[in-house]
């Protein structure tokens, strides 16, 4: 999203799909829902092990001076490929009819694409080289659909990608508290990047591991950290849920991930570490199981609710293309070596706990 304070051509009511695209009339069952949640956990590891360990190492090894800035930067075109690809794929992968289906392609192309990128990253021996992986993803994943795959069988609603665009655009004065909400995620999401974009190169510069050492107390601290984060996530839900209040659990949240980062200002040991990971990995399984169910009670638009919650969780994708240059300016601050770790998780507190407060602020939702 990027509000501009205009307001925007009123959006055409969803239209009844042509009558030979076949539309879904059945639940799906236990069986889709297993493959499909394994196969999002199997995307989650591929993406998240390279981001939270491997590329900083890359980096690390190949510019051993600038490492903060180079992260910094690969990490942020990462992320604004990832901000252009999602949505033109999503309308792409709408108008593509083969005989393996519509969707089938795309998935295995970015299966693809992902094996590539991460096997470039792995032999790398330049900055050069980590920098062309996400471009190199989005002239490949564009290259795939242009050259490779049949015109569409069905016509389907006229859906330009430029409109798919404006759809993600909306007028923040005429729907203050989406707007609000929308402004607390990326606040509470920057101040987590700035953990998981930086804390190998914490434990590198600041509490003196080596690279093999931090790798093990990564590992630990992120296995022990997905129960935390599950359980917080599966238990402020429920309760939630139960007391039908939504910003105390918001709020909360950023309290916890305001303690963690502070504690991370401060640490200078392992333990304390391994603690205010644990306060940040549990306020962000809170804040990241609520605030979806808080968007999902104030879209502007239910019959167009899949619109508003992709325009909602833009906000986290923009996180991640802000985060990390932000990050690497505050660790520069008074630093020429750019560790200035202090500022970096202070400013994170601060941002959690602007995120917090923006909630308080709305009206249509307790």
């Amino acid at each position: 999203m990027t509000p501009t304070g205009k307001p925007l051509a009123p959006v055409s009511p969803p239209t009844e799909p042509p009558p030979d695209v076949a539309v879904p009339t059945e639940r799906v069952g236990r069986g889709f829902l297993v493959l499909y949640g394994l196969a999002n956990f199997g995307l989650y590891l591929t993406v998240m092990m390279p981001a939270l360990f491997s590329l900083p190492y890359k980096v690390g090894l190949v510019a051993p001076h600038d490492k903060v800035s180079v992260l910094g930067t690969v990490a942020t075109a990462g992320a604004v490929v990832g901000l252009v690809t999602g949505p033109v794929a999503g309308a792409l992968s709408d108008r593509t009819r083969t005989r393996f289906g519509r969707r089938r392609p795309w998935f295995v192309g970015g299966i693809l694409v992902l094996a590539a990128g991460s096997t470039i990253v792995a032999l790398a021996d330049s900055v050069t080289g980590i920098v062309l992986v996400p471009v190199l993803a989005l002239a490949v994943t564009g290259g795939l659909f242009l050259f490779l795959l049949p015109e569409p069988l069905v016509e389907l609603p006229a859906q330009s990608i430029a409109r798919t665009f404006r759809e993600l655009v909306f007028d923040p004065r005429r729907y203050p508290d989406f707007s609000l909400l929308w402004v607390s995620k990326l606040f509470m999401q920057t101040a987590l990047a700035f953990l998981s974009t930086y804390q190998l190169y914490f434990l590198l510069d600041r509490l003196g591991f080596t690279a093999e050492e931090a790798g093990a107390k990564l590992s630990i601290a992120g296995g022990v950290g997905i129960v935390v984060t599950m359980t917080f996530a599966v238990v402020s839900g429920t309760l939630s849920d139960r007391l039908k209040r939504r910003k105390i659990f918001v709020l909360g949240s950023a309290v916890l991930a305001a303690t963690g980062l502070a504690l991370m200002a401060v640490c200078d040991g392992y333990a304390l570490f391994f603690v205010a990971v644990m306060f940040i990995l549990g306020a962000a399984g809170m804040f990241g199981s609520v605030d979806v169910a808080l968007a999902s009670d104030l879209v502007p638009d239910r019959a167009q609710a899949g619109r508003w919650m992709t325009t909602y969780n833009m906000s986290a994708t923009l996180s991640t293309a802000v985060g990390p240059l932000l990050g690497a300016a505050l660790l520069a601050i008074g630093s020429a070596d750019s560790t200035n770790y202090t500022a970096l998780f202070l400013a994170g507190a601060v941002f959690s706990l602007v995120a917090g407060l923006l909630v308080t602020f709305i009206k249509e939702a307790r």
